[in-house]
């Protein structure tokens, strides 16, 4: 484990008076298995600026905010924890984030979550230079490899990435961003105001910067993104209930950033469709109705002609064959 006086070592004496350049937003819940990687790869960070991490423990209930302490004791500069007795998240009303965010003072704000970590010991010190001299920039990315939970490492879910800049459009029709590996600028992500029907916090976040500057993805290999059994590319999105909440997440997302709608529109419609075939299966035919004129109305013919190209009665019977 590093030392915080070989780390401070590395900063001007007059550490306590100068701007936090980085401030690493880490949401933890529930994950003693890892958390000691996600804070051993902040400490072991080199850099000639100031920077400290905001670790939210979100009322975990295993052994994770001890560990979370332990590291507060020892790097009482960078390690800034949140200690919440009632879970934030379930309330689904954007209070977490908003709690997060209100202690986020960095010029940069660095994701990571804390069943991820970071593995390079110069990640931000290069992020920040590249965003430093390029200001038409609002963020920057990398690569990542993917870890299995049984211990594989490999890279599946981003093997795609290339170094080059990205749009809006691709990220969201093709989920790009490691959320490990994100710097963006602070002033941007404090500006957003989170709420009510967000499913997924990193997208949005994604979207809104990009709608305040350009986007660049770094071709080096900086984190570790670990897929585990509570992760988000391992829930359960087979439910009708989720189908519901990704299909006002993606109301909300064309409300929100109307210059996007030619691309979001698509994946509205196709939710809307999976939350009718799912309702009528489970026979809960009024809010099937319900939901159907709801794209009726919003989308009109552009909805009657997806739905009429859309497999209805193939799903219908193989989603019934599944219960």
């Amino acid at each position: 484990m590093n030392n915080e006086i070989k780390i401070h070592d590395i900063w001007r004496d007059d550490l306590d008076n100068r701007e936090v350049v980085v401030s690493i937003k880490c949401i933890v819940y529930n994950h003693e298995r890892y958390i000691r990687d996600t804070l051993e790869g902040f400490v072991m960070q080199k850099t000639n600026f100031r920077f400290e991490a905001i670790v939210h423990d979100d009322a975990s209930t295993d052994g994770t905010a001890a560990i979370i302490r332990e590291y507060a004791e020892k790097y009482p500069s960078i390690i800034k924890p949140i200690f919440e007795d009632e879970n934030q998240y379930s309330k689904k009303d954007g209070t977490l984030t908003r709690i997060v965010n209100a202690h986020l003072r960095g010029r940069y704000i660095a994701f990571c979550e804390g069943d991820d970590f970071w593995t390079d010991p110069l990640k931000l010190q290069r992020q920040v230079d590249f965003l430093e001299r390029n200001k038409e920039y609002s963020m920057c990315f990398h690569f990542v490899k993917e870890k299995i939970e049984d211990g594989q490492v490999v890279s599946e879910i981003f093997s795609h990435l290339k170094g080059k800049d990205y749009t809006a459009r691709e990220i969201y029709e093709k989920w790009t961003v490691p959320t490990c590996s994100i710097v963006g600028r602070g002033e941007v992500i404090r500006s957003f105001k989170y709420g009510k029907g967000l499913l997924v916090g990193d997208l949005v976040a994604v979207l809104n910067l990009s709608a305040h500057g350009k986007m660049k993805c770094i071709d080096e290999y900086m984190a570790i993104y670990r897929r585990t059994s509570v992760s988000w590319m391992s829930t359960n999105r087979t439910s009708l209930a989720f189908a519901e909440r990704n299909l006002v997440f993606r109301e909300r997302l064309i409300d929100l950033y109307p210059q996007y709608e030619a691309f979001i529109k698509p994946s509205f419609i196709k939710a809307n469709v999976q939350v009718v075939i799912k309702a009528f299966a489970e026979m809960k035919y009024k809010r099937a109705c319900k939901t159907l004129l709801l794209g009726l109305s919003r989308f009109k013919w552009r909805y009657v002609k997806y739905l009429c190209g859309y497999p209805v009665l193939c799903l219908f019977y193989k989603y019934k064959s599944k219960r």
